[in-house]
């Protein structure tokens, strides 16, 4: 478990199972700077692909869907629906300050205090997401997207 999933996992329903195989966590630090990652359950079957990235996706996607999630549980879908100026609003200024960050973090040489750049990538992701929804509908509590 890196360092970020020990503190993690000590907030009370954060859902911070992390648990990659030590052989992949070694790998991955061995490689490159990781000082964060979510952790990998496969939750469906990775259909094999003419690709290279098949699988890598699949994992990244995996670990969107499940700090989404997470998230979501944590904030209440409220935070979303009930946003003061507006759904899509609201999600667009969530999106502009994780792009910031990220900005930031890659100007500094990725140093964090908690959360790395790694995170505001998958939020990105998440927030993506989140606008789909709204926009189709299909998120609880929003009837109407002007």
């Amino acid at each position: 478990m890196s360092d970020y999933g020990t503190r993690l996992a000590g907030v009370a329903g954060s859902g911070a199972e992390l648990g990659f195989g030590d052989h992949l966590a070694r790998d991955r630090q061995e490689n490159r700077n990781w000082n964060y990652y979510v952790s990998y359950t496969p939750n469906k079957a990775v259909i094999p692909t003419a690709s290279p990235l098949a699988v890598p996706v699949s994992i990244v996607m995996d670990q969107v869907q499940t700090m989404f999630l997470k998230k979501n549980e944590d904030y209440g879908p409220d935070a979303i629906s009930n946003a003061p100026f507006g759904v899509l609003e609201g999600l667009l200024t969530r999106m502009h300050d994780k792009y910031a960050r990220a900005v930031h973090l890659v100007g500094n040489g990725h140093k964090t205090n908690y959360e790395p750049l790694e995170d505001c990538f998958r939020d990105l992701i998440g927030y993506s997401v989140a606008s789909i929804l709204v926009l189709r509908g299909e998120w609880p509590g929003v009837k109407h997207v002007p």
